[in-house]
């Protein structure tokens, strides 16, 4: 049938084939993942796609409109369940051919009955009575029924809304999709890798049943999809007519990965939109990820070695045949039903939707490096700073260092499954062997540098670490304290200066071997690798116990990527980006490797000490074009300004305040969605705002996060007086980064923004005023945790849904905003639940002068608070000087005090600033809803948090547990008589 050519005729009141697929594709929006459950003879090892212009298939995909036509009757041809599949000769999956209307009842013989919803036939018999199309053939029919019961779900905003109602708990609240990206089908079919459900059968079977799983109900043919993301999908083929590249629009930004041309049409130019890392989905004659016959991106298929079991009858929606080994990695996808593991060489489910971002293809980590070195081999992938001058390495160079490495971490003993702990500063090696790490089949595992000996010895011995990675004498002291305690070490490698202890390597002495080693060895593990296995380890920084070393999967990295690069408007080959946060922090890891390296984009690494000052200086020589810095990074930028501020005066402190008003009323428009400018706004933002930002460095700043704590309203007021759309960006480590963002054309101040598109929102048990636990979903959600099973199962419900531990609510738009953490939640001696975080920040709003403070009340009769003051900082060591800050002197002066050190307060005490203080305290109580949430006593500690000090952890989160035993003799003084 492959050679049938069917002819469409001209004319008034006559279309073709394309017409009736675009009247049942734009009216019934049938996902074409359906179309391998219509093949009667299952093909396990990957289905094949119609290309482009195929014979029997007119206009190549499917049109998006109808456009009207004749009288005909179209019927889904499939072959029969018992004639075995030519792929030569026979269709890959069921097509649509018109056939005269006097033959309305019958079917061409050799085709199956297929037995779908009622509902699905009536409009699509409208549909055809509608369109009118009328054609002939000469082949042979028989006839077709056209009742029966078949299940449909997720056609339609009604329907979807139904399945939600019967499926969704009384005491869980779903975030609404305000930009309406996908379809709201039911959160448990979700989870269970598939939103359209439908039930067929053939005449030679028996109907199948549907199966059910926690949260929604799932046929089997979401099972196999679920468990093998072998599916089709209608996407636009946007690029269908360019032949190169360097066609493409260099402004283009990135939408969707797959909207690009691949394989043969792939050009050699830059700066358009990225290259899609896989078989493009837009291009059907080229077959999605299967298992276990998946193409590997980086060698030919090979048949795998070990046996596998079949059935005499293959059935139609069992699972993909299982077998010991797979070997056509790396972006192969191993079967499985489970969602969560903690085992090594444990695989999960993928989460893989029907549209929009949470259908993007599967790819690994490899696969997505080499695709960036082919689309941009000389672009610039990094740049350091080194003698003075900034040494760049292109994407090209960056990927075959990668692999030099691997083969030389292969070379010293790294095996598959086992880490390579990395500790130091962010640089080039770090990302190179950070991700040689994931070549090699090793599990990368970046370790924070404030980390204690023991903390390090934790993790290593957690991930079997057999390669540590150090920066230099420092860094490897940590190790070589520990190093008789860690069995499975086979190899230290120093990566900046020259290894004075003996069995130590250099990082070119490293690279040397690679070279010398052949590929075989590498090649091999790369086929063993799969998409939803762990290749990276994200260690919790500890705030609440020992680190546990979060397992994220190739696909939880790379589909992050994806959907943060396109729901940010990202444009391919153009961003630069700057790398700062610790690397071992799962938001810098996303945004410093593997967004860049998704969009082609430059990264940047800043000095060491650039939390210490140099970062300044950095921003202006690199001027990024998005930046995410933590909160103590914007409130430092937050002092100068306001140091700066005070030593303007007369006419110039005029028109700067006249300017920041402009400034927040335009910013206060865009949450409202007006995007219209005040009147001024043009001279204001030539006078001041542009001069601002290119002092900052900010000028070329699309976009401006915030993330890994909270950070106070009035600090996001403050740039957004600068016309700094500061926002927030919200996750964990167990989401792989992001969940949710606030974005210039959609952000609330207070909020951590909307759920990212692609992923899932839930409020787990709200109480009256909507608070409730935030669930997370979808393809970003971790394995589990290494070794740890009852974390796992803790964090990971059976309905996939992670557990945040963060209170929050949603409104209306769908912003979410956090208010709380349940294990930081105090309950009164009265029984009261108080979020301790908004009586924190209410008072730090209230009182400049404050660096930290800490609520205290869990189990007690009132509320206290201990309180620190702003002071300065040993650049080198980190730790908190007694000196005050000048905003903190500044302040003092303004209620009358001439204190400069925290022992010039509370040696008298002083008494204005007790005072001012209290009347601070005053003013924070009246914003309590209730007695009980009043702050009754207090006290200023002699000394700021730190991380030296251990308050603070090292994205500065606030350690609780370890201030109330630091300070247990102070809170028991609260509470004396």
């Amino acid at each position: 049938m492959s050679g049938e050519k069917v002819e469409e005729r001209s004319g008034e009141g006559q279309y073709g084939v394309s017409t009736v697929l675009a009247g049942i594709q734009g009216l019934l929006r049938v996902h074409r993942s359906l179309l391998p459950a219509l093949d009667a003879t299952p093909r396990l090892a990957g289905h094949q796609r119609m290309s482009r212009g195929e014979k029997g298939v007119s206009g190549g995909p499917f049109p998006a409109c109808l456009r009207g036509g004749g009288l005909g009757t179209l019927w889904l041809l499939t072959t029969s369940s018992t004639t075995a599949v030519d792929p030569d000769s026979t269709p890959a999956h069921p097509r649509l051919y018109p056939h005269s209307p006097q033959k309305a009842n019958t079917l061409p013989s050799g085709a199956t009955r297929l037995v779908a919803s009622t509902a699905v036939v009536q409009v699509a018999a409208a549909v055809v009575s509608a369109a009118g199309t009328e054609a002939t053939s000469s082949s042979p029919t028989v006839p077709i029924t056209s009742t029966g019961l078949g299940s449909l779900h997720g056609l339609g905003t009604h329907n979807n809304n139904q399945g939600q109602q019967q499926r969704r708990s009384a005491k869980a609240v779903m975030a609404p999709d305000p930009r309406g990206q996908e379809d709201s089908g039911p959160v448990g079919s979700i989870i269970a890798g598939h939103r359209i459900s439908l039930n067929v059968h053939y005449d030679n079977e028996e109907p199948q049943t549907t199966t059910g799983t926690k949260g929604g109900e799932v046929t089997p043919v979401e099972e196999r999809v679920a468990s093998t993301g072998a599916y089709s999908r209608d996407v636009p083929d946007r690029v269908s007519q360019v032949s190169s590249l360097s066609q493409l629009d260099p402004a283009m930004k990135i939408t969707h990965i797959d909207e690009l041309t691949t394989g043969e049409e792939k050009g050699e130019g830059e700066g358009g939109s990225i290259e899609s890392p896989v078989p493009s989905s837009s291009s059907l004659s080229e077959a999605r990820p299967d298992t276990p016959e998946t193409t590997s991106a980086h060698s030919s298929p090979e048949t795998p070695t070990a046996s596998t079991t079949t059935s005499p009858t293959p059935a139609m929606f069992k699972t993909p045949l299982r077998q010991d080994v797979y070997l056509n990695g790396p972006d192969q996808i191993i079967p499985t039903d489970t969602i969560k593991t903690w085992e090594p060489s444990g695989a999960t489910k993928l989460k893989i939707g029907d549209q929009g971002p949470s259908a993007h293809t599967p790819v690994s980590v490899p696969t997505l490096l080499k695709k960036a070195a082919e689309k941009y081999p000389n672009t610039h992938a990094m740049c350091v700073k080194r003698g003075g001058e900034w040494r760049p390495t292109t994407y090209k160079e960056y990927y075959e260092q990668v692999r030099i490495m691997a083969k030389a971490f292969i070379k010293l003993g790294l095996e598959p499954g086992h880490g390579v702990c990395i500790l130091g500063f962010n640089s080039p090696e770090w990302f190179i062997g950070d991700l040689a790490a994931i070549f090699a089949g090793g599990f990368a595992a970046g370790i924070y540098t404030t980390n204690s000996p023991e903390a390090c010895e934790h993790c290593a011995r957690n991930c079997e670490a057999q390669i540590w990675l150090v920066e230099d004498q420092k860094s490897l002291e940590k190790v070589l304290k520990i190093k008789s305690r860690l069995p499975s070490l086979r190899t230290i490698i120093q990566y900046t200066g020259k290894p004075t202890v003996e069995g130590v390597i250099s990082w070119e002495s490293a690279m040397a071997l690679g070279k010398q080693q052949p590929d075989t060895e590498l090649e091999a593990r790369l086929q063993r690798i799969a998409v939803n296995q762990c290749c990276t380890l994200i260690y919790t920084s500890g705030t609440t116990g020992p680190p546990k070393g979060v397992m994220l999967s190739h696909d939880n990295i790379t589909w992050t990527a994806h959907a943060n690069c396109v729901n940010a408007d990202f444009h391919a080959g153009r961003e630069v980006m700057v790398s700062f946060l610790p690397l071992s922090h799962v938001a810098a890891q996303m945004a410093d490797v593997y967004i860049t390296m998704y969009a082609g984009a430059t990264c940047y690494f800043a000095m060491p000490d650039a939390l210490k000052g140099s970062l300044g200086q950095t921003l202006k020589e690199v001027r990024p074009t998005r930046f995410l810095g933590v909160p103590r990074v914007w409130e430092k930028i937050h002092e100068k300004m306001m140091e700066v501020g005070r030593k303007t005066t007369g006419f110039k402190k005029s028109i700067a305040t006249w300017a920041k008003a402009l400034g927040l009323e335009t910013n206060f428009r865009k949450q409202r969605q007006d995007f219209s400018k005040p009147f001024g706004y043009s001279i204001a933002n030539a006078v001041v705002f542009k001069k601002i930002k290119v002092i900052l460095g900010l000028d070329r700043c699309e976009l401006f996060l915030s993330g890994a704590a909270p950070i106070a309203p009035d600090i996001v007021q403050y740039f957004h007086s600068l016309d700094i759309p500061l926002t927030e960006i919200y996750g964990m480590s167990e989401s792989s980064g992001p969940h949710t963002i606030g974005l210039e054309s959609a952000f609330r101040i207070g909020s951590v923004g909307r759920t990212v598109p692609g992923c899932y929102t839930k409020l787990d048990k709200p109480d009256k005023d909507g608070n409730g636990e935030v669930c997370m979903g979808g393809r970003h959600i971790s394995m589990g945790y290494l070794r740890m099973e009852d974390k796992t199962h803790e964090a990971i419900d059976d309905e996939g849904w992670l557990h945040s531990g963060d209170i929050g609510r949603l409104d209306s738009d769908g912003f979410l905003f956090i208010t709380g953490r349940i294990k930081e939640l105090i309950i009164t001696a009265g029984g009261e639940n108080i979020a301790p975080v908004l009586v924190e920040d209410n008072l730090k709003a209230e009182l400049s002068c404050l660096s930290n403070s800490m609520l205290i009340g869990d189990k007690r009769k009132f509320l206290s608070i201990l309180i620190t003051l702003k002071t300065n900082m040993n650049l080198d060591s980190g730790d908190p000087l007694d000196s005050l800050t000048p905003a903190c002197m500044e302040w003092c002066r303004s209620v009358g005090s001439s204190a400069k050190t925290i022992q010039d307060i509370l040696a008298g005490p002083d008494a204005n600033i007790m005072k001012a203080i209290q009347e601070g305290i005053d003013r924070a109580n009246k914003l309590a809803p209730s007695n009980a949430q009043r702050i009754q006593k207090w006290t200023v500690l002699p000394r700021d948090f730190s991380v030296p000090g251990g308050e603070l952890g090292p994205t500065m989160k606030l350690k609780r547990p370890v201030v109330v035993q630091k300070y247990c003799e102070t809170i028991e003084r609260f509470y004396e008589g």
